[in-house]
């Protein structure tokens, strides 16, 4: 019964919620709809991440001090801090007014939750390549510069018709209204390009400029982030299970709560290797 651009997935059938203003809006998430896990998934490990840097008194010093006495290293760490609790929480509030009635404000709300999915992965890709040519200062930052100019392009796309149904779409590029692939594959793609861009290709850069065993222990630790994300991300965009059984996973383990624990577990995971790329990429300077 709800209207077109409400209905998103068309797979979950029942557990909507439908409210006027936004403070029932906002109040709406400690109800049990279809969207309460989506919205705790993600709101729960706010709490898990904030753990790691309050946890380093203070966190700035922890990671100069720690290391080299680098302020960069330092800034590049809390840079992922922050930028991991801004995703998780747009991500949380998306859920949460995803049943606003009115309809530019959900439409919002949904381009800072695509928005935020670049922030995180952008700093990320930024860690990684910090630590991966931690010898090679140009090289380094020619890779961030590139990392970012991919994040602006995040930052951009969700508010147009590329990533978005051209009915709620605020801002309408002529050129991809031809576009053949869904909005939800399109963001796949451009996902994996962002995460190929500032992972793999600067991986296989640096295992040709640096000890072949440096960047596979760096690797092998990215390895532990980027797999929970690359299932998920496929996971989310097939629409499984709840495509083959509809309304049997409203409530519970359709694709997009198995997105947001895919999200959870690697923001998690980086806090913890965080450390240790760090410790690597000091213990090589010495």
């Amino acid at each position: 019964d709800l209207p077109p651009p409400w209905r998103i997935n068309p797979f979950i059938i029942r557990g909507y919620r439908f409210t006027a203003s936004l403070v029932a809006t906002a109040l709406s998430s400690m109800c049990f709809s279809n969207e309460l896990v989506n919205i705790w998934t993600h709101l729960i490990p706010v709490v898990l991440v904030l753990r790691y840097p309050l946890g380093s008194l203070p966190p700035f010093e922890t990671f100069r001090d720690g290391g080299l006495h680098k302020d960069l290293d330092a800034v590049i760490a809390i840079g992922y801090f922050a930028a991991a609790v801004v995703s998780l929480l747009c991500s949380s509030a998306w859920h949460t007014f995803r049943c606003c009635a009115q309809l530019q404000v959900m439409s919002a709300f949904v381009s800072v939750d695509i928005m935020s999915v670049s922030l995180i992965l952008t700093s990320f890709n930024i860690l990684m390549i910090h630590t991966a040519f931690y010898s090679q200062p140009i090289i380094r930052a020619e890779y961030i510069l590139s990392s970012l100019t991919w994040c602006a392009a995040g930052l951009f796309l969700p508010w147009t018709n590329f990533f978005r149904p051209v009915q709620v779409a605020p801002i309408k590029l002529v050129i991809v209204a031809k576009w053949p692939l869904s909005r939800a594959w399109t963001r796949v793609l451009f996902f994996c390009a962002l995460g190929t861009q500032g992972v793999i290709l600067p991986a296989i850069h640096a295992a040709l400029l640096n000890r072949w065993s440096y960047t596979s222990e760096i690797y092998t630790l990215a390895g532990r982030v980027v797999a929970p994300i690359f299932l998920g991300s496929i996971i989310n965009a097939s629409k499984f299970p709840e495509r083959r059984w509809p309304g049997k996973f409203d409530f519970f383990g359709n694709s997009h709560n198995i997105w947001h624990v895919a999200t959870a577990i690697s923001a998690l995971q980086d806090c913890e290797v965080m450390q240790r790329m760090f410790e690597l990429a000091w213990r090589s300077q010495r």
